[in-house]
């Protein structure tokens, strides 16, 4: 999940977060510059275009196929800044001597609400200045209260201890909802190396047990960035700690804060909340949402997740809120409400802890809730939704992809949809790959489209009849030739022409009629992606060689005017676009290198303002997004390490008005600004 896993004060990201604060600490230094000293550097003058057009080394598979992503290895969000808490950042500051705050309302959310064994299991602490003892609030209907923990709360000075769960008990934890671990390093999932332990630990002091999966599916299916990925890897932490759905009294939560999905859309989102949470209910374990405030008002507006749907299908709701001497959430429904991050409770390593409010007696168990149904009725099968009505078209059930006609029932056997033919099997399910039915072979791609002609699998060549997809073994004559393949279907002749032996046999590149083909070894002419010289090119059914922008299987490639694939940046039409090393176009967000870039919904690189998910980012003219101190036209503009805008929030010493502008010459409440935006005086 984290470049560097074992974080310590030697980290490099710790020397770096340090370095933000001490640029504010330096900036009443400067009251006579002209612009926020750490703005002098953000921007560094915009990059040059051509370099976008440099190639990015990257290692690729051998033959194209889709990638999940290109997203970068660091989470992101509200809470994480490259892959590490906000907790653990501002703790690491304070050791090292430096201070966020500027003027009193400069305390963010984040450090306002505290809590100790002294508050008991329904009050907090609100502080409106860090130093002060502060005001306690109380909070109605709470019922228990606990802790999340990761591996973070084990470690200290780069040193990882067990956490005195004895100790947590004893200040009134009655509960613990433990990492199992992070969807990303690269999209293969991360566990957390000492979740067993955490687990291990709790249950010995009786703590009751919740476990969460900090989420960056991005897609249904695949082996990177996807809920099959995480659902896996929830299974099989779960089975390593021992948890069966009976020995945990809470859920088992989805994490979804990341910015990578806060620019899915909404729909999306919620097929990926649902194929989880379908694929832990089938288990039997109890399982739930996690999401800020804002998340559940704001980006998981499907409805799939309104309260009454959530309350119907048995998804609880965790809901994060640092709040301003709040007594809620502020969400319908919280069941668990973590309401700071700088809990000072005793038994951790580290000095802070997520401290939560729950407001459901947890009793554990497992669960009978499921949010569909298979029904049979008359030989035939249906799945049916909460409400009981059939559901038709495509359905994912427990990672499986299976399909409903117009009446709702489930189908088998072969399939044509859109134009494209499918396998399905007898159990309903979606096949892939080598299939056999009726003593015939045929061959589905990764999205279960039946392929015919030429095909390249592993290595050899098969020939797939063009009028059913059958598998050819034995001798066939095929355009005039003669082709032997044997019982595996691998071609294994060369091959000879019925028309006229002594014609020699044309191999590699031809061209006929202003048009290029590829021939074979035998003289035929060879279609789908095709590798020469190192690179990729791709050639119709007929077998000829394509240029320009070409939709393969669901993806969209660039083929230069040679018909090689393209790869990086490249410049088509005035607009720059970002091929992976797959050739797959990139759309959405997309790490290359150490920068971010958003690529719109054509593939097209954005520029300027963007609102994507409701937060507002700038792109510079290299495509670049910016963070920090950026100047637009005449004003600056601060965005955080996630690229989000900032508004009506103080940064330091200097005050962001509800545009993002910076303020300048005017007074905030009790705290004045002057022409450079710096706080200057009180009244």
């Amino acid at each position: 999940m984290v470049a560097c896993p074992y974080f310590s004060r030697r980290c490099p990201l710790a020397t770096t977060y340090s370095r933000r604060f001490l640029s504010l600490a330096l900036s009443g230094v400067l009251a006579g510059s002209l612009v926020p000293a750490t703005a002098l550097a953000a921007d560094g003058g915009g990059e040059a275009l051509a370099d976008l057009s440099s190639e990015v080394a990257e290692s690729g598979a051998d033959l194209p196929e889709v990638e999940q992503t290109e997203e970068g290895e660091l989470a992101q969000s509200w809470r994480y800044i490259d892959g590490i808490p906000e907790n653990v950042w501002l703790e690491e500051a304070e050791e090292a001597g430096i201070t966020p705050y500027g003027a009193f309302v400069d305390v963010p959310d984040s450090y306002r609400a505290t809590w100790s064994r002294s508050n008991g299991i329904n009050t907090y602490t609100d502080r409106r200045n860090p130093n002060e003892a502060g005001t306690i609030i109380k909070v109605p209907g709470v019922r228990e209260l606990g802790v999340d923990i990761s591996y973070y709360n084990n470690e200290k000075g780069g040193v990882y201890k067990p956490i005195d769960w004895a100790q947590m008990r004893a200040d009134g934890v009655t509960f613990a909802i433990i990492r199992i671990g992070d969807g990303g390093t690269g999209g293969r999932f991360f566990v957390d190396p000492w979740f067993v332990r955490n687990v291990q630990g709790a249950r010995a002091q009786g703590i009751k047990i919740g476990v969460y999966v900090y989420s960056r599916a991005l897609y249904l299916e695949g082996d990177r960035f996807s809920v099959t990925n995480e659902v896996t890897n929830t299974l099989q932490q779960l089975e390593a700690a021992g948890l069966k759905p009976g020995d945990m009294a809470l859920p088992v939560y989805l994490d979804m804060e990341d910015t990578s999905q806060r620019a899915l859309p909404s729909a999306m989102l919620g097929k990926i909340a649902t194929a989880y949470c379908d694929a832990l209910q089938a288990k039997g374990y109890r399982v739930g949402i996690y999401a800020n405030q804002d998340w559940f008002k704001n980006v998981l507006t499907d409805p799939i997740f309104s309260a009454q749907n959530m309350a119907k299908n048995g998804w609880s709701r965790w809901v994060a809120r640092y709040s301003w001497g709040a007594q809620s959430s502020g969400v319908e429904n919280t069941d668990v409400w973590q309401f700071t991050s700088i809990g000072l409770v005793s038994g951790t390593p580290r000095k802070y802890c997520d401290v939560n409010f729950a407001f459901v007696d947890f009793k554990g168990g497992a669960t009978t809730v499921q949010r569909t149904e298979w029904v049979s009725v008359g030989g035939k099968w249906y799945l049916r939704d909460a409400s009981g009505n059939n559901l038709t078209g495509w359905q994912t059930v427990a990672g499986k992809q299976y399909y409903m006609d117009s009446a709702g029932v489930m189908q088998t056997g072969w399939e044509l949809l859109g134009g494209k033919w499918y396998y399905l099997g007898g159990d309903g399910a979606k096949r892939t790959g080598w299939v056999q039915t009726g003593g015939t072979w045929y061959y589905l791609d990764g999205y279960g489209v039946m392929q015919t002609g030429w095909q390249t699998i592993g290595g050899k060549q098969y020939y797939l009849l063009p009028s059913s997809g059958a598998m050819v073994t034995g001798t066939r004559t095929i355009d005039g030739k003669t082709y032997t393949f044997d019982s595996s279907g691998a071609l294994v002749s060369t091959g000879s022409s019925s028309v006229n032996s002594s014609t020699p046999v044309k191999t590699g590149w031809v061209s006929s009629g202003g048009k290029w083909y590829l021939k074979g070894s035998s003289g035929q002419n060879l279609t789908g992606w095709q590798k020469v010289g190192g690179s990729w090119y791709y050639l119709n059914s007929s077998g000829v060689m394509l240029t320009g922008w070409q939709r393969v299987g669901g993806t969209w490639y660039y083929l230069k005017s040679s018909g090689a694939m393209a790869t990086g940046w490249q410049k088509v039409g005035g607009s720059w676009y970002y091929l992976k090393s797959s050739g797959a176009m990139v759309t959405g967000w997309a790490k290359v290198g150490s920068t971010w870039y958003y690529l719109k919904s054509s593939g097209a690189m954005a520029i300027g303002w963007q609102k994507l998910g409701g937060a507002w980012y700038y792109l510079k003219s290299s495509g670049a997004m910016a963070t920090g101190w950026y100047k637009v036209g005449s004003s600056w503009y601060y965005s955080n390490g996630s690229g989000v805008m900032q508004s009506n929030r103080w940064i330091g010493n200097y005050y962001v008005t509800g545009s993002g502008a910076m303020a300048t010459n005017t007074w905030i409440g009790r705290y004045h600004v002057n022409a450079s935006g710096l706080w200057d005086r009180t009244r």
